[in-house]
């Protein structure tokens, strides 16, 4: 095996990395291959967004408990939308941190709509909204 030495510490080469989008990575001739056909991109997925969320949730949790939000009666979606909404007006009218956790109303807001989509495969049951005959996608 090849040493490869960068002032007393071992560091191996940057690895150029040929991505076929379609079903395949290849990741050098002769070497492995790996089939990915439908599987979600997970690497597209941006690094300090999720980790600002991680942030929320860990505050969350030290304040109500682990997973709070999905023990007991889980709680109506306008309550959860209303907080999302808080957190994108606070935001949208020029405060970018959240005064009590000190982390950014975005972060809450995307916490917000986490919950949101979870609990619209999870609970059903719990969609309160007002279904409207305006078709926004139209």
């Amino acid at each position: 095996m090849q040493q490869y030495e960068n002032k007393g510490t071992v560091t191996p080469p940057a690895r150029e990395c040929k991505v076929d989008t379609k079903d395949v990575v290849i990741i050098k001739e002769g070497h492995a291959s790996k089939f990915d056909t439908n599987k979600p991109r997970m690497d597209l997925l941006p690094a300090r967004p999720l980790k600002e969320i991680a942030e929320i949730l860990t505050y969350g949790a030290d304040k109500y408990g682990p997973d709070n939000w999905r023990e007991g009666e889980p709680i109506a979606f306008s309550r959860h939308y209303a907080g999302v909404q808080r957190h994108l007006f606070a935001w949208q009218s020029g405060e970018t941190v959240d005064p009590e956790t000190g982390k950014n109303h975005l972060a809450h807001a995307m916490c917000g709509l986490l919950f949101l989509l979870e609990l619209s495969h999870s609970h059903p049951e719990k969609d309160d909204r007002c279904k409207s005959a305006v078709r926004w996608s139209e």
